[in-house]
């Protein structure tokens, strides 16, 4: 329900949900309605600017040791996130060259 407070209902809820669990296209497709939300919503913009930075860095660490076919989707959702801090932003723009580098 759009009339609940966001960091207590259950749209936020299953979204989350969704984007921390399985890697496939569901997870990124959670992700992304949560960056069109905080486009849509700017009281929301921290709040998502945090859960996807926290998403972004378990993609990170976890491609350490495996393939994790969300991370260029990942990465280039980090840095359409408003309010997304700059460091983060700087490390997915890394990430992206990185991978881009990895395609040549």
């Amino acid at each position: 329900r759009a009339d609940e407070p966001w960091e207590a209902s259950v749209r936020r809820s299953v979204l989350v949900d969704l984007a921390f669990g399985t890697e496939d296209w569901v997870a990124d497709a959670a992700l992304f309605a949560l960056v069109a939300t905080a486009w849509l919503v700017p009281d929301v913009r921290d709040d998502v600017a945090g859960l996807v930075a926290e998403r972004f860095d378990a993609a990170v660490r976890a491609y350490r040791t495996r393939e994790v076919t969300l991370l260029r989707s990942l990465t280039e959702l980090v840095l359409a996130t408003p309010r997304m801090p700059g460091e983060v932003k700087e490390a997915a723009a890394q990430r992206l060259a990185a991978l881009d580098a990895e395609r040549s």
